[in-house]
């Protein structure tokens, strides 16, 4: 028997329909994040020669989806520690993803769910973006298949060295204050003496005022201040006499509103 093309020319016809069947792409998922196609080969027996045809070998290509659905299934059944390795993780390795390291965990040591929330959707921008130059970096990291090639404690170390040195270069670094804009305050200001006194600031007292909230801030610069509160607070301070005077009238026009009468 020959060993040329033709020793397999009686090969039937439903062999050559299954290897067609088998090779046949199927649709895509929706939401793909990153697909990789991978080849393996297949051994078929044909029916042929009365069952003593040998096994043919056919290459076939399998296309394996990952896609936001599995993202998120991973992200959900993770538990609150492997949240926190995947958001530092994230933050040592996801450029912008969090603005800072103090946005990731809360001040009782807690993960910040918004900033996490934040920094999964840049992870999945890159990861769109990358996975496009057949690059699955980022796809690696919400998947935690990054976990395949850096250990837990290896992600904490790179997250300690980095908050450390950013730490180191803030020691040197001189301190930004944003003042609050002098127009702002003004506003402010006015609306309350309205309130409190019944009439507007002189120019002299909204020039007191902002130069008095531009040193708390500057005194300050970590802690959240109210401008609207000082504001009020810098009022009342300011003219006590005709703040508890305009508080006098006040008060009487919510009695006869109380009582009916209104004011005329």
């Amino acid at each position: 028997m020959g060993t040329g093309a033709g020793a397999f020319s009686d090969i039937d016809d439903s062999f050559l329909a299954a290897v067609a069947g088998n090779n046949a792409a199927a649709p895509p998922p929706e939401n793909v994040l990153y697909s990789k196609e991978t080849e393996f080969d297949t051994y078929f027996q044909s029916g042929g020669m009365g069952g003593t045809a040998p096994s043919v070998r056919a290459t076939e290509t399998k296309t394996e989806y990952v896609t936001l659905e599995d993202v998120f299934n991973v992200i959900q059944t993770l538990g609150e520690s492997d949240r926190k390795l995947l958001a530092m993780e994230m933050f040592v390795s996801v450029p912008s993803a969090y603005r800072d390291y103090e946005e990731i965990f809360n001040d009782d040591g807690s993960l910040n769910d918004v900033s996490f929330a934040y920094a999964i959707n840049r992870t999945v921008g890159f990861a769109g973006t990358y996975a496009a130059i057949n690059d699955p970096f980022f796809v690696d990291i919400l998947t935690r298949e990054s976990l395949q090639e850096f250990t837990a404690e290896e992600i904490k170390s790179m997250f300690d060295s980095k908050v450390a040195k950013i730490q180191e270069d803030q020691k040197g670094a001189p301190r930004v204050i944003r003042y609050v804009d002098p127009a702002a305050l003004t506003g402010m200001l006015e609306q309350s003496y309205s309130v409190a006194i019944g009439r507007k600031p002189r120019t002299e007292e909204v020039q007191a005022f902002v130069k008095y909230f531009h040193g708390l801030q500057a005194s300050n610069p970590d802690m959240q201040l109210s401008p609207q509160a000082q504001a009020t607070q810098f009022a009342s301070q300011q003219s006590p006499g005709e703040a508890g005077a305009m508080e006098y009238v006040n008060a009487g026009k919510l009695i006869l509103g109380a009582l009916g009468m209104g004011t005329r």
